[in-house]
């Protein structure tokens, strides 16, 4: 999902920003929120690329396999992106693999990679609606065939999904999928990315909320990987003028709660530029941000991405 805001209104988000990163002003605007204490800010630097999208532009999901390979899915044209990490940058890896059985009027919005050629790709469609269905694939020689939905209902977290919202994050650790939301839950002066967690196993919902830090963000992005005893998570919260990477845990073992971010980092370089819709953490640990450059049937620019600590 795209935005669109007038001139004055990202210069007014941009001064908000600044405002806040520079000073740590009481000039804040109500285009910024101010950031809860238990979650401590750090701006990051980092450096940006192009990404080869071998003609399909809009990348909405990413993903790792473990194995070097970074996995792309674009919102509107049903292939699937294979790159190779290279030195910082990354290179296509083979042709795109088509997609096939994607219900018409859905765009695949995220991506987690199960492992042994299986994936899953999170949507949203162009209406109201209570759910949102994610779409269970396996590889097929030269091919990716959708074989099975999964239906994350809203009505946990009494809601109903708005047009052009769906599953923006997806990602896939410890038997889990986490599935990521973009619409927002706003409560006593509070802003929530509802996060619903999957058991593959059992099969089950249970339903959670994220603090958001700014009083504009959407969630846009998720990534994660399994430790001990809990999922280790970051996800992109994006709008104009804003762009931040959110770290959070989600126990093995849990029912519905809230989420606290334990860290939440803030991109200040890129805060009025790209579109990030995918995020994973490299093989070297390094973060990468994957943009979005397709707003509507608009193609601004080649596919970008940028990368942490450079």
């Amino acid at each position: 999902m795209k935005e669109l805001a007038s001139g004055a209104a990202r210069r007014g988000m941009t001064a908000g920003v600044v405002c806040l990163l520079l000073f740590g002003c009481g000039c804040l605007s109500d285009q910024v929120a101010t950031v809860l204490p238990e979650q401590p800010t750090t701006v990051v630097a980092g450096r940006r690329f192009p990404v080869p999208d071998a003609g399909n532009p809009g990348l909405s999901g990413a993903d790792t396999g473990g194995d070097g390979i970074v996995w792309l899915v674009p919102e509107r044209r049903r292939v699937l992106l294979s790159l190779r990490e290279n030195g910082g940058e990354l290179v296509l890896e083979g042709v795109p693999l088509p997609i096939d059985g994607v219900p018409a009027g859905l765009d695949t919005e995220s991506l987690a990679v199960l492992g042994d050629g299986r994936f899953v790709f999170g949507t949203e469609a162009q209406r109201a609606r209570d759910k949102d269905t994610l779409l269970l694939a396996e590889r097929r020689a030269d091919r990716v065939a959708v074989v099975d939905t999964i239906e994350l209902d809203y009505a946990g977290w009494g809601q109903r999904a708005p047009r052009n919202k769906g599953v923006e994050g997806l990602c896939a650790a410890g038997g889990k999928l986490l599935a990521g939301v973009e619409w927002v839950i706003e409560e006593d002066g509070r802003r929530f990315a509802p996060i619903a967690v999957h058991g593959l196993a059992e099969g089950s919902w249970s339903y959670h909320r994220l603090p958001l830090s700014s009083a504009t963000g959407k969630l846009a992005s998720l990534w994660c990987v399994a430790e001990t005893d809990r999922i280790a998570a970051w996800a992109i919260e994006r709008h104009y003028g804003v762009v931040r990477i959110l770290r959070f845990d989600i126990p093995l073992v849990s029912a519905a709660r809230d989420l606290t971010a334990s860290q939440v980092l803030v991109l200040e370089d890129e805060r009025d530029s790209l579109n990030f819709e995918g995020i994973f953490r490299g093989s070297d640990g390094a973060l990468t941000l994957v943009s979005d450059n397709q707003l509507g049937v608009a193609i601004h620019g080649p596919s970008m991405a940028w990368r942490s600590g450079e």
